[in-house]
């Protein structure tokens, strides 16, 4: 799914907020810098409040993020130690665990159906998922994980929509997907195949959706263009396009957005700067700046005055004011949700996903919280089950993150005649010194707390490289030449040294 597109929803969701490697359900736009540094004044908020140095590293130190298996209320009922989790859908979510990571699929129980073995694998949608071997075949299981489609002419391949599913042929006889063929651009290799594996549409583009109420937008060439269950062009050449969604699709021809009909037909002539897909008979458009919402007939039903909009659902839509905040409005512009929150998406089963402080929680039409707001991500299906991600605070990750943000105000010893421009320690018990002076007080309170393999393996990893720059300990300094002299020429083991040496002093057993 491209970036700049808002896609209909997929599957049955009560509460979503998809991890993002999966589904991409509404507009991604860069963050501005402001925006940027807001994240990560949040980001160091919750390091202070969350890190309990105090605590042992966790035991899955590669893992940044935890995932679990939740219920309606947000309750947690399992843990699934896995690198990475999809969402549920149709019961069924991916997990991805090892080096190389491979991916299975577990049930709505947390329990293992389909066995890690597969180099990639989809989410499943009408009954199939797509996977990649790492033999080089590609194809679809279902949900038993029976092999319903295996190839090795595939070189990747998309979900099931409305019966189909956009495969890309690869075009060299070595499988490598890169370079050309006489016969064929090697770009232009996208086609569909039916629930058999039959190819149904031949392999001729540069790219291929899903899809949607029996269309699908492809590109040919530059052209970016509209095709049929039997692959046959409707007419017209847009510079793009997005899906069908209530018989309408948005296209944008010479700057401007306007929505045509399944004929190709344009029903409402193009004359906005920006057009989303109908949902709940509204669409989003954009109009000397700002978004407000149209219906079928190209009505202006929602004057634009908002940063955003959402799809609206079940009667009621999300909007984004001048300050970045969102809310809820009904179909006549009345405010029934006030929010504020920092993000908010359509209802589904009269629960929402909201983001407040950077994490997400539910909502129901009241604006009452049905799940709090204490996850980094959640998604939550019909079968009252969901996953749900959460920070790792006690990760090895967060632990050196919460020590390099106390060094941020270290108080460096300038010396004009140093190398570094910063004073190099003659020896040990002079660096002890100099650390003594430099460190802040909330950077010793954690040594106090850490152990010492902590202080020398991983935790201290932003005061290591600081210690490395500008104390010259990788190249001729005096502090270099005296650990040298001590048997410690190794850059690894002369660091290792000073900051076993601190971590006694400050615990009390310098030796």
């Amino acid at each position: 799914m491209k970036a700049d597109q808002k896609a209909p929803n997929i599957g049955k969701r009560i509460c979503s907020i998809a991890v993002a490697m999966f589904t991409m359900l509404f507009v991604q736009v860069a963050p501005s810098m402001a925006a940027e540094n807001e994240k990560d004044k949040l980001y160091e908020a919750e390091l202070k409040d969350n890190v309990d140095l105090k605590k042992k590293p966790d035991p899955n130190l590669q893992r940044t993020e935890l995932f679990f298996l939740i219920d309606e209320n947000g309750k947690k009922l399992k843990q699934l130690n896995y690198n990475r989790v999809s969402p549920l859908t149709e019961g069924l979510a991916a997990v991805y665990n090892g080096d190389p990571e491979a991916v299975g699929y577990i049930n709505a129980s947390g329990e293992m159906v389909i066995p890690i073995q597969y180099k990639n694998g989809g989410l499943f949608e009408e009954g199939l998922a797509c996977f990649l071997a790492r033999d080089g075949e590609t194809g679809y299981i279902n949900h038993d994980g029976q092999k319903v489609i295996q190839s090795h002419d595939y070189s990747d391949c998309q979900n099931f929509h409305d019966g189909l599913a956009a495969v890309r042929v690869k075009t060299i006889a070595n499988g490598a997907d890169k370079g050309q063929t006489k016969a064929q651009p090697a770009e232009n290799n996208w086609g569909y195949i039916d629930k058999t594996g039959k190819v149904v549409i031949a392999p001729q583009f540069a790219a291929a959706q899903d899809f949607h109420e029996g269309l699908a937008e492809v590109e040919l060439g530059q052209d970016k263009l509209i095709i049929d269950h039997d692959g046959k062009l409707i007419d017209g050449k847009f510079e793009l396009t997005r899906p069908f969604a209530e018989n309408l699709a948005p296209v944008e021809v010479n700057g401007k957005w306007g929505y045509i009909d399944k004929s190709g037909k344009f029903a409402l002539k193009p004359q906005f700067e920006d057009a989303y897909y109908f949902a709940d008979g509204l669409a989003g458009i954009k109009l000397e700046g700002k978004y407000g919402l149209i219906d079928h007939t190209g009505k202006i039903v929602i004057a634009p005055k908002y940063s955003d909009v959402g799809s609206f659902a079940e009667g009621l839509g999300a909007v984004k004011d001048d300050t970045g905040k969102w809310s809820y409005i009904d179909k006549t512009g009345a405010i029934k949700i006030a929010g504020p929150y920092d993000f908010a998406m359509e209802f589904s089963s009269g629960l929402a996903s909201v983001q407040v402080s950077g994490n997400y929680g539910c909502i129901d039409k009241a604006g009452k919280f049905v799940i709090q707001p204490i996850y980094d991500d959640l998604v939550l299906h019909s079968d009252k089950r969901g996953i749900a991600r959460e920070k790792n605070w006690n990760s090895v990750a967060a632990r050196s993150d919460l020590m390099e943000l106390h060094l941020r105000e270290i108080k460096i010893h300038q010396d004009p005649h140093s190398p570094t421009g910063v004073y190099i320690p003659k020896n040990v018990s002079d660096a002890m010194i100099e650390l003594d002076k430099m460190l802040p007080p909330a950077a010793l309170r954690d040594i106090k707390t850490i152990e010492e393999e902590e202080m020398i393996s991983h935790c201290n990893t932003g005061l290591r490289d600081w210690l490395v720059k500008n104390w010259g300990l990788a190249n001729e300094s005096r502090l270099y030449k005296y650990m040298d002299s001590q048997n410690f020429s190794d850059t690894d083991l002369a660091t290792d040294r000073i900051l076993a040496a601190y971590w006694e002093r400050v615990h009390g057993q310098s030796k």
